[in-house]
């Protein structure tokens, strides 16, 4: 196992002791510890000063003030990270003037029981790999899927999954912070001095960083990998005063009033090549932020160490977590590996089991020093695709600390604390592990997909065949099962769930939210209760903390329906019915569908067909049954008859309609026998019967057989009418003449009846009367008791008796 290399350490110029604690903090008027030592009575430490004539002095923290730190340390005090020691004990000793005493002094205040500890102060970098030494290359694919990248790219695809919600801080010392793809954030120095231009420092280093972690998704350079969070800042550990850097327990105390719990602090700086913590100062500032529930990310430093060996100035392994030796800040502390897969360890990158993951650390493209674009001069438009080191490797984790914290925030309501963060991160379950090729362990690369799926509640929805209920009837119902899963690793909140129709019933429920513990499920009652006839496809909608609500579940039914088939013999048609009688036919209604028919009413669009009485609709009729109705056709007058029956039911093809037919016949009347008596001998009756007959299907109802005018010379004798005739029958009229005129004249016999074609038939009745011995010289005046005239006699036969054997049936001149 590789122990790393060896570094001759390089310092600051500055030594930091920590006041025994015991001593009173200082007050907020005392600038130098050679004032608080003259007002605590420390002598010890004032001699020293006035020894290595140390003259420059000043609080590690200066950000704020003495009670403001107390007040933040009494609240970190109940926190499972409480203070180890107070950061207003902290004192900085400028003995650059000195720099060949500075073992020396250090081991005079060490010597004094007034101070707790005194350390030469190491010297502050930015912790990044000269990019001449590592071409980079134009692979940029750090933010794909695992296991080449952390897969942002899947995360901006979810709700909330761009940082949304937190803030973000980056603590270094120099930036363009009016780069343009910060434009939309106008990141603000909250404590420190901007290097950037001062003694040939150039702000590469924190645009490259803040470009990783935020920069806008727009339409000029990268895009950042949280580009939505809530606010950026800054904090630098520069002092242009005393032209000193590392103030990095004063730079994160300056902070720490805009921070809120959840948010995430980056320190991208190295001590020594060491990570920070590895100053007591800063380790206690760090420690603090953690407590106080800001995300701290470290980066863990370029010097290629085993950081399980590092031991303090007292000899502790205070890096190695499996010492007892071991101090806990609550940072996130990440190492560097190589961008090709399988991601080696890069050599450069410290490691231990101290080191909690690790990211890119070469070949990051972002804002920044102009290798890929060097923006036309302005610093400002530039860009890189080598930037490196544990440098790079940090803001990478930051971005996915950001959008953990985001989608944590806004799916569950409440912010993971650091540690929490920090084991989410670090979860070789949810990581990319480390390449076998370099020893030295910097952990995993964090999968934001696999642990925002552990971290999330996850609704999963399951329903049998595909949401398809099948076929149901209107008036019946089918019950369906939608199972509701939580996949996920937090809680799932059920808070809705609706259907887009009223024929698909979701359960009715008391309250919601339905909650659904990670890993469980519940089972959703879906009911199709139709009410129309058709296929069905509809959508039930859960509502839910899923960071995907609402999910959408396609669900169809067919609704069956009746089929109403009438069938009636002889295409409907009824024959003959005489009036006053009736034929009956059977409608036989079928339903050759599947769910049950309902008829509603059966009706007839003419009297003369009538349709049932029913006692009361509806009529159901089940599936593949049948019921046989009877029409009536009782016609009220002659002749062919034609209606519609209409059945109306709940066949979606409407109401179903029946031609129905039939013919009402009539009597017919035909008279046979003839109507001309011919010559009758004076004062002597002449007499002809005749038959009225019904040659008809139906009953001939004869009214009326009498003479058109009254006559004395004729008569009907034993007339039976009005009568009614049945078919086939006849009834017999006798006519009778008396031979009393001189001159013949023709009667008319007229016969009535409800013959439709000859209502009202006139037959001519035929006589004369033979006179003998008469000389007709007076039509008027008989002559009964004369002898008659021979040639009145022939003149009378010839002129009335031609035809006198015919009939009278078929007379059609005599119908009129």
């Amino acid at each position: 196992m590789e122990t790393g290399k060896v570094y001759p350490p390089r310092y600051s110029g500055f030594i930091v002791i920590r006041i025994a604690q015991e001593a009173a903090p200082a007050s907020e008027s005392i600038k130098s510890l050679r004032s608080f030592a003259a007002e605590c009575k420390l002598h010890g430490i004032e001699k020293l000063l006035d020894l290595y004539e140390i003259k420059e002095t000043r609080p590690v923290i200066r950000a704020l003030p003495p009670k403001k730190i107390f007040e933040l340390e009494k609240q970190a005090a109940q926190t499972e990270l409480p203070p180890l020691h107070s950061l207003t004990s902290y004192w900085k000793l400028d003995v650059r003037h000195s720099p060949e005493k500075s073992e020396e002094i250090i081991k005079r205040f060490s010597a004094l029981n007034e101070v707790d500890v005194a350390y030469r102060e190491l010297e502050a970098t930015d912790p990044a790999v000269n990019p001449a030494d590592d071409p980079y290359n134009a692979n940029q694919n750090y933010q794909d899927a695992a296991p080449v990248g952390i897969d942002a790219r899947w995360a901006w695809t979810q709700p909330n999954g761009e940082g949304n919600g937190v803030g973000f801080v980056d603590l270094e010392q120099g930036w363009f912070l009016n780069h343009e793809d910060f434009s939309s954030k106008s990141p603000t120095l909250l404590y420190g001095d901007n290097h950037d231009g001062v003694d040939g420092y150039v702000g590469n280093h924190g645009t490259a960083v803040l470009g990783e972690v935020i920069a806008d998704d727009n339409t000029v350079g990268v895009v950042g990998i949280a580009p939505s969070v809530l606010s950026v800042n800054v904090t630098s550990h520069w002092d242009t005063a005393s032209s000193s850097s590392g103030h990095v327990a004063d730079a994160i105390a300056g902070a720490l009033p805009t921070l809120q719990i959840g948010d995430v602090l980056l320190l991208e700086i190295q001590k020594g090549l060491l990570p920070t913590e590895t100053d007591d100062a800063d380790f206690d500032a760090i420690r603090l932020a953690v407590a106080l529930g800001i995300v701290v990310v470290e980066a863990g430093g370029n010097g290629s160490f085993d950081l399980d060996s590092y031991t303090d100035g007292g000899g502790n392994f205070v890096l190695n977590r499996g010492s007892a030796d071991f101090r806990e800040s609550g940072a996130i502390v990440v190492g560097a590996a190589l961008s090709p897969l399988p991601h080696n360890r890069a050599n450069f990158s410290n490691f231990g089991s101290r080191v909690d993951c690790y990211a890119w650390g070469e070949n990051v493209v972002t804002a920044g020093y102009g290798d890929l674009d060097n923006g036309g001069g302005d610093n400002d438009k530039t860009y890189t695709a080598g930037f490196n080191g544990t440098s790079s490797a940090s803001p990478i984790i930051s971005g996915a600390a950001l959008i953990v914290q985001g989608m944590n925030k806004a799916n569950n309501g409440y912010s993971l604390s650091p540690l929490e963060m920090r084991a989410l991160l670090s979860d070789p379950a949810t990581g990319t592990a480390q390449g076998g090729g370099v020893p030295g362990n910097i952990g995993v690369m964090p999968d934001l997909r696999s642990i925002i799926e552990t971290i999330l509640p996850r609704l999963v929805t399951v329903i049998a065949d595909s949401g398809d209920f099948g076929e149901v009837c209107i008036g019946a119902f089918q019950d369906m099962v939608l199972s509701l899963s939580n996949s996920g690793g937090n809680m799932l909140a059920v808070t809705n769930i609706t259907s887009s129709s009223a024929e698909f019933l979701v359960p009715s429920v008391l309250s919601y939210p339905i909650t659904i513990e990670a890993g469980n499920a519940i089972e959703v009652p879906i009911r199709l209760q139709p009410n129309s006839p058709g296929p069905k496809a509809e959508t039930i909608t859960v509502f839910s903390n899923d960071p995907n609500s609402p999910k959408s579940v396609e669900i169809s039914g067919a609704v069956g329906a009746p089929r109403l088939v009438a069938i009636i013999a002889n295409a409907g048609n009824f024959g003959n019915a005489c009036i006053g009688s009736f034929v009956d036919e059977m409608v036989t209604l079928s339903n050759s569908g599947h769910c049950t028919l309902t008829i509603t009413s059966i009706t007839s669009s003419s009297a003369e067909f009538l349709a049932p009485n029913v006692l009361a609709y509806p009529i159901a009729i089940a599936a593949g049954g049948s019921l046989q109705v009877p029409i009536r056709f009782e016609p009220n007058s002659f002749g062919p008859r034609a209606a519609m029956i209409t059945i109306k039911s709940d066949n979606p093809a409407g109401a179903k309609t029946v031609a129905v037919s039939g013919n009402a016949p009539s009597g017919k009347l035909v008279v046979t026998g003839s109507t001309c008596i011919g010559g009758v001998k004076a004062c002597c009756l002449g007499e002809r019967t005749i038959s009225i007959c019904n040659v008809g299907d139906c009953k001939l109802y004869v009214t009326s057989v009498a003479f058109k005018r009254k006559s004395k010379h004729w008569k009907l004798i034993n007339n039976p009418f009005p009568a009614t005739l049945v078919p086939g029958s006849c009834l017999s009229v006798l006519i009778r003449y008396k031979a009393t005129e001189k001159c013949p004249r023709c009667c008319e016999l007229v016969i009535m009846s409800d013959d439709p074609e000859i209502p009202v038939k006139t037959l001519d009745v035929m006589a004369y009367t033979i006179w003998s011995d008469c000389e007709c010289s007076d039509c008027r005046k008989g002559c009964c008791e004369k002898h008659h005239d021979g040639s009145c006699i022939a003149q009378g036969i010839d002129a009335c008796c031609d035809d006198e054997s015919h009939g009278h049936e078929d007379d059609d001149d005599d119908e009129s």
